[in-house]
């Protein structure tokens, strides 16, 4: 499922893709929280807001890539 965001009044959408369509782009970041967007919100706090201009697509995480899995339901990586 794609993400909705709005950023300074412009609509954009963050690409959902796979761990294959991953490999050739540039990861940003990867976070652990209790939803994709609450790890999108992460991103943007912790980059002071040049996340959201180069942010593209996003994947989630399984299985040993997640972090925390105890404490965060999801994990979530984000590429340009």
């Amino acid at each position: 499922m794609d993400m909705q965001i709005s950023v300074l009044d412009k609509k954009r959408t963050i690409e959902e893709i796979t761990k294959e369509e991953s490999e050739g782009k540039i990861l940003l970041g990867t976070a652990a929280g209790i939803d994709c967007y609450h790890c999108l919100y992460l991103g943007v706090i912790n980059s002071r807001g040049l996340f959201l201009k180069k942010v593209n697509f996003y994947r989630i995480c399984e299985g040993d890539e997640r972090i925390k899995p105890d404490e965060y339901p999801v994990t979530v990586a984000f590429y340009k």
